[in-house]
């Protein structure tokens, strides 16, 4: 082989291992990217953390609980006056509301030889739950309109603390009239006492009749 042969067969083979050269470095740098890609990406592969996201649950609105009972309507009672006080006088004849209770008088008052005797009264719970009315028959004073006083009739139960269980919207009685005049004991509402010619009206004082307390009401009966 001559020397012009040897020469170009070394051209060639260092032309040859140039370009093995350069693919080899172009294989690396290539490789090293889609290395550095997989593991920078965390999304990318099974590199997925294995993790799971919970979304935190709304706070209940303010609205979802009532904090209280639901508040009951007012009654509209026609005629009626509302926590009468200051020594007050009102017509027997109007009904009295306080706290939810209304008082009214039953009008048949009995007028004795010695005696008066001033029958019942009504109390109604105007609430929608059963109440316990608490009273005494001696929280409930007589005098007339001409300055005259008549005191209660004394018996065991009119200084007795007495209750009265009342139903939701329903009514209830204390006293009852008995058609006997002064001759009856035990009746609540008797009191002694003739009643003088000049005396117009009863005039029947509350002073803390369970929640009646620091007024009167008038009754006419002539």
């Amino acid at each position: 082989m001559s020397s012009g042969e040897n020469s170009n067969i070394k051209t060639i083979a260092a032309i040859a291992g140039l370009i093995v050269s350069c693919i080899a470095i172009f294989t690396f740098v290539t490789g090293y990217s889609t290395l550095q890609d997989m593991f920078s990406s965390p999304n990318s592969g099974n590199n997925q953390p294995d993790t799971q996201t919970y979304n935190e649950p709304n706070p209940p609105s303010s609205n979802s609980f009532p904090t209280s009972e639901p508040q009951q309507e007012p009654f509209s009672i026609p005629g009626a006056v509302t926590n009468p006080s200051n020594g007050e006088i009102i017509s027997s004849t109007s009904p009295i509301v306080v706290d939810d209770y209304l008082l009214n008088y039953g009008h048949n008052f009995e007028i004795g030889s010695a005696c008066i005797n001033l029958g019942n009264f009504f109390i109604k719970n105007l609430s929608q739950r059963q109440r316990a009315f608490s009273y005494m028959y001696a929280s409930v004073s007589l005098s007339d309109d001409a300055g005259n006083t008549y005191p209660i009739k004394s018996t065991n139960d009119v200084y007795e603390l007495m209750t009265l269980n009342i139903g939701a919207s329903d009514d209830g009685e204390i006293g009852w009239a008995t058609g006997c005049g002064c001759n009856c004991f035990g009746t609540g509402f008797t009191y002694e006492g003739t009643l003088s010619p000049s005396a117009n009206s009863l005039i029947i004082t509350f002073d803390n009749f369970g929640v009646f307390s620091g007024f009167s009401i008038e009754v006419q009966i002539r």
